[in-house]
């Protein structure tokens, strides 16, 4: 070890340094003494996310501050499984600091919202439960012209994933009926 230079430490970790005590008329005094360097923390954290049920994931991007230098958080966020709409957690995934730090980390949610399938569906499905019970009146009758309109416009695939589409061809036949009757 060498007494004439100051301690260089950097890295976080328990250290020893050395000293030498000299002072005219007294016993030169040399020992040692064990120093403690912590961790500096790092805040990391995730930015919250959205896209559209079906899209492919946007890049989970993060900020973090505390770092010393040309330091760098490595490795890569994740995510909550799952592409149903609603919310996921954004995990820490592989994010790591070196030993020199202590990572604190604050998720994020990555919001699967409704495409634009799924809003057309949901618009036929609330046009057919605008119907209500069937009259035989001017106004019910626009009502399911509206759904039916509404319905037929979708994709045959998409008509599938309509969930009342029986109430719709109900509404349908017990318009005709009524008006059968209403004929006679």
């Amino acid at each position: 070890y060498d007494l004439t230079a100051p301690p260089s430490f950097t890295d976080a970790g328990t250290h020893t340094v050395y000293y030498q005590v000299v002072a005219s008329g007294w016993v030169t005094k040399t020992g040692s003494v064990n120093v403690v360097i912590n961790p500096k923390t790092v805040a990391v954290t995730a930015d919250a996310k959205t896209k559209a049920r079906g899209e492919a994931d946007p890049a989970l991007t993060y900020t973090a501050e505390g770092l010393l230098g040309t330091d760098a958080v490595t490795g890569e966020l994740t995510r909550e499984d799952g592409e149903a709409i609603g919310t996921y957690a954004i995990r820490q995934g592989t994010l790591a600091v070196g030993s020199n730090y202590t990572l604190e980390y604050a998720g994020a949610d990555l919001t699967i919202e409704p495409n634009a399938d799924d809003i057309a569906v949901a618009n036929v499905e609330n046009l057919i439960n605008a119907i209500g019970e069937v009259e035989f009146t001017d106004e019910c009758k626009a009502k399911i012209d509206t759904a039916k309109e509404a319905f037929d416009a979708l994709t045959n695939a998409l008509q599938e994933d309509v969930a009342n589409k029986q109430t719709l061809a109900l509404a349908i036949g017990q318009y005709a009926a009524l008006q059968l009757v209403a004929d006679m």
